[in-house]
Parts: structure tokens; C-alpha cells; sequence
């Protein structure tokens, strides 16, 4: 896959931090390897509508094949979607928007996380880009190629923003303008799960009652402060 347009070109003349530019660079670099690596029709990409893989979707959709056709369109875009828990509506809705916008060839896989990659295992997939960042509780072992565990369905997992910060993911989404689930926005949301175990973030409400967009978030340590 090329690149359509130089995202980091953009990102410069809006006057980008050198951090952001470094990780976006990186970025870059990782999602060039894996096109260079595997078939378009055996990548997947997971989209839960959270701003991580929204912004992964986002890099990806700057590539196109030799025929100038968008990479994103060629690649299976995945939600997995467990029944046993529910979906804030905003999210389906902004899943949605995403999908329509950006020409997406998207599925939602009613199944947890470890079915539904069997699933596409079986379905003849070897990588998935993922939204992973080493800020996330789980990640700490994580690389930017990493194959799954044992136990777990074979593939290959593709994390081109495990470096960036929270701020790097909401400075990349301002500039760009990228679209964003509206919980972030106005309904306190800094991290979102499944109803149920998430909640507003507390660090966000302003004195007059509403709640700051996430992007305002100073403690960034505190990401996750409405997740259980």
C-alpha cells in the first residue's frame, strides 16, 4: 500500500508536536510492513468505535493499492460484539457514521474477543491492526508484531500506536479533525467499555454541571478513571 496523501506533511503545516510526528512516522512504517507482508484480503482490522482504533482506521485510510483503490476498503474492518454485554447506542451509532464515511468493509462478529478471532482465523486472515497502546493495563508485554498467546487463535497482531500517548491520540484527532464517538465530546467519557463498566470521568465535570471533552483531560494517568 502507498501512502494517498502525506499525513505527516499535513500534520506539519498544522503545526504537529515533534512527538506526535516521531509516533505518526512509526506508525507509518508499521502499517507499510504489514501491506508489505500480507495480502489486503488477509488483514483485519478491529473497530469498537473507542478513539484508539478510530485513529487506526483513520492511518489506514491514507493508503491506497497501486490502482489508487483505499487499502481500508480491501481490509476487513471487525467488531466483535459479546452478546453478554451491551453497547453504548453512541457507539453504535458513531460505528455506523464511520462505516458509511470511510467506505468501510465492516462486519460485527456477535462474539467475544477469542470466538471471533477464530472465526476470521478460519476465515483465512493472518494479521489484525489493533488500537493498543502501551498506557493500556494489558499491553505492558506487548510489541508492535505480536502473535497471539497460546491458547488463543493463531494471528498475527498489528499495534502501530502502541507508543503514543493519550495525548498524542487526541492531538492526532484535533488536527486532523478526525470523527469521534460523542461520549467523548460531552458525556465525560475519557475511556469507553460496555455500559456497565464505564462511567464519566469525574476529572472531566466542569463547576456548572457538564462534562469537558476528553481531550481536556490534564491527568492523563487518570484515563481510565470511569472504567471498572
Amino acid at each position: 500500500g502507498k501512502m494517498s496523501t502525506s499525513v505527516l506533511e499535513l500534520l506539519r503545516e498544522k503545526g504537529a508536536s515533534d512527538e506526535l510526528l516521531q509516533r505518526v512516522e512509526e506508525s507509518i512504517a508499521c502499517i507499510q510492513q504489514t501491506f508489505e507482508k500480507y495480502p489486503a484480503d488477509k488483514i483485519a482490522v478491529g473497530f469498537n468505535g473507542g478513539k484508539d482504533c478510530t485513529l487506526v482506521l483513520h492511518l489506514l485510510s491514507t493508503f491506497t493499492n497501486k490502482d489508487s483503490v483505499p487499502m481500508l476498503s480491501k481490509i476487513l474492518s471487525v467488531f466483535f460484539h459479546s452478546p453478554q454485554k451491551q453497547t453504548f447506542p453512541q457507539l453504535l451509532e458513531f460505528i455506523k457514521e464511520f462505516e458509511m464515511g470511510y467506505s468501510l468493509n465492516f462486519r460485527i462478529i456477535e462474539s467475544n474477543a477469542k470466538d471471533g478471532l477464530q472465526e476470521i482465523v478460519d476465515g483465512g486472515y493472518e494479521a489484525i491492526f489493533l488500537g493498543i497502546r502501551y498506557e493500556d493495563p494489558t499491553a505492558s508485554k506487548m510489541s508492535m508484531f505480536c502473535p497471539t498467546d497460546n491458547g488463543w487463535p493463531s494471528i498475527m497482531r498489528v499495534n502501530p500506536i502502541l507508543n503514543w500517548t493519550y495525548t498524542n491520540v487526541w492531538e492526532y484527532h484535533t488536527l486532523l479533525d478526525v470523527p469521534h464517538c460523542s461520549l467523548y465530546k460531552n458525556g465525560g467519557y475519557s475511556s469507553i467499555g460496555n455500559v456497565g463498566d464505564s462511567s464519566p470521568n469525574p476529572l472531566l465535570l466542569s463547576p456548572d454541571g457538564t462534562y469537558r471533552h476528553a481531550r481536556e483531560l490534564r491527568e492523563v494517568q487518570h484515563e481510565r478513571s470511569g472504567r471498572e
